[in-house]
C-alpha cells in the first residue's frame, strides 16, 4: 500500500482500537457489529486525504463485511425468519483477521494486506445464504 506514513499509522492505531473493542465483544454479536463498524469508516476519513486504489479495496471489503453481518443479524433475530443460523465463530474470526490486517499494514506488504481483505471476505460471506449453505457442507472453511 502507498500510504503516506502519517495515514498507515492512523490506520494502523484505529484498528488496534477497534481490535480491542470487537475482541471484548465477541459475545455480544451487537456490541461487535456497532464496534467493527468502524474499521470501514476510519478507512474513508483516510482516503478523503489520500486516496489509493488498496484503500478503496479495504472500504469496500471492510463496509460490505459489515453490511452482510448486520443484515443476517437482523434477519436471524427475527420472528418467522427461515434461516437462523449465525455462526458464532464470525466475530472471533473477523478480529482475527483485522489482527493480521494491522500487522500487514505495519509491515507496509500489499500481498498480506490483500490476503487479509481476501479472508475477511471469505469470512463474512458465510453470513450469506449461500455462503451460510456452502459453510455447512464443508465448501467454505475457517
Amino acid at each position: 500500500m502507498n500510504l503516506d506514513q502519517i495515514f498507515s499509522n492512523i490506520l494502523i492505531k484505529e484498528f488496534e482500537a477497534i481490535v480491542v473493542d470487537c475482541r471484548n465483544s465477541e459475545d455480544n454479536i451487537d456490541d461487535f457489529l456497532y464496534f467493527y463498524s468502524a474499521a470501514f469508516g476510519v478507512v474513508r476519513r483516510v482516503m478523503n486525504f489520500q486516496s489509493e486504489p488498496a484503500l478503496i479495496l479495504a472500504h469496500l471489503v471492510l463496509e460490505n463485511s459489515y453490511q452482510v453481518m448486520n443484515q443476517r443479524w437482523g434477519q436471524s433475530t427475527k420472528p418467522g425468519t427461515a434461516f437462523k443460523s449465525f455462526p458464532k465463530i464470525l466475530p472471533k474470526k473477523i478480529t482475527e483477521e483485522l489482527e493480521r490486517l494491522i500487522k500487514a499494514l505495519k509491515d507496509n506488504n500489499g500481498d498480506k494486506v490483500r490476503l487479509s481483505l481476501e479472508s475477511i471476505s471469505n469470512i463474512s460471506y458465510i453470513a450469506t445464504g449461500n455462503g451460510n449453505y456452502l459453510y455447512h457442507r464443508g465448501k467454505i472453511t475457517l
